[in-house]
């Protein structure tokens, strides 16, 4: 839920109603723009979710809220704008990276230099399964996997790959505040097969990654040992390997509770789309719904695990905690939830204790 008040803004013109544009994205990464006449921060929040919009930012608005498509005018400002956000079509036919079927996107575009394509080097070594570093006191940027280490140097075209020098065809650069490397020849280093499809425009990347499960113990040890960055770029990698790979969605979904609600959510209904029978994993989706304050959404999850488990009392009380809800207020069906937890075989003493005391505000 989006509270401007809370985060500090107290201007009525963003904690109130308006006029409002936003730029944001789907899951399957297509742009949209638009503008939405006379509604809150939370209310646009709530708009763009229903129409599949994963990652939004909410612009500039009232009189400066414009939107042109096609040399149309579809929203109009009341006022003179000095500034834009312009999309227009490339000049250049762009040149795109798949990766074992998989196309790629990078934070810069890949280019052309002397005949080779240049991709980020960050993107393309962790796309690998590559750790990348730097050495600020030799200016040394190295990438390392398994038993291989390559070592290179921005606008030298000598590289070093286990110690032995190699010699590049174009030089390691910096472009867009990035460093770019020859992607034919990082790749084929660390084991790929790379061709080029003229017709597509396109570097065709194949590589025999290392087992799922090897990469999966990886992260979880590194988890254990409290690197959670370094396990989430695993489980992550876990999960190129293998899109199916439940284990690494949990781990993710329960990584993320702490730091990102949102994502937390997505990875356990991406789990639980392959374990349906997980309930205990339900049964932390559901709060993780109310706590993002869908609270609608955490009562049917919990509808469902108290019909799948009716002898669990914790699903009981979570289903009369949204009931008794403020967004739904349906007291009556509150109580007779929690008298249906007092009922069940296996309630703790402090489930009790805690169901007494929600039943005497309704007494």
């Amino acid at each position: 839920m989006v509270n401007a008040a809370k985060e500090g803004f107290t201007d009525s013109k963003v904690t109130g109603r308006a006029q409002r544009s936003f730029i944001g994205e789907t899951k399957d990464r297509y742009l949209v723009m638009g503008t939405v006449n006379n509604v809150t921060l939370n209310e646009l929040a709530l708009i763009l979710k229903d129409i599949g919009i994963v990652n939004a930012i909410n612009l500039d608005g009232g009189a400066s809220s414009a939107l042109m498509f096609d040399n149309k005018i579809i929203t109009a400002p009341t006022r003179n704008l000095s500034n834009a956000i312009v999309i227009t079509r490339k000049k250049d036919k762009p040149v795109r990276i798949q990766l074992n079927g998989r196309e790629m996107f990078f934070d810069t575009d890949p280019y052309f230099s002397n005949g080779r394509t240049m991709v980020p080097l960050r993107g393309i070594m962790e796309a690998l399964g590559a750790t990348v570093g730097w050495d600020s006191s030799t200016g040394t940027i190295w990438a390392s996997k398994g038993d291989t280490r390559v070592e290179m140097w921005n606008g030298s075209n000598i590289i070093r790959v286990n110690g032995e020098e190699r010699t590049l065809d174009v030089p390691i650069q910096v472009k867009y505040n990035r460093t770019h490397v020859p992607v034919r020849f990082i790749a084929e280093i660390f084991g790929a097969e790379v061709d080029f499809n003229q017709d597509k425009n396109m570097v065709t990347i194949r590589l025999e990654n290392s087992s799922p499960t090897e990469v999966y113990d990886k992260a979880v040890a590194e988890l254990n040992s409290g690197n959670s960055a370094e396990a989430e770029r695993l489980f992550l990698e876990v999960l190129k390997i293998d899109p199916s790979y439940a284990g690494a969605m949990l781990k993710l979904a329960k990584l993320y509770s702490s730091t990102d609600k949102e994502k937390s959510a997505e990875y356990f209904e991406k789990f639980l789309e392959i374990q349906p029978k997980d309930y205990e994993a339900w049964n932390t989706l559901g709060w993780t719904y109310a706590t993002l304050g869908n609270v609608r959404k955490a009562l049917e999850i919990f509808k469902f695990l108290t019909t799948e488990k009716p002898d669990v009392a914790a699903y009981w009380i979570g289903l009369g905690d949204m009931y008794a809800h403020y967004q739904i207020q349906d007291y009556t069906s509150a109580k007779e939830c929690y008298n249906r937890a007092l009922s069940c075989p296996n309630i703790s003493e402090s489930q009790k204790n805690s169901v007494y005391e929600k039943l005497k505000k309704y007494q």
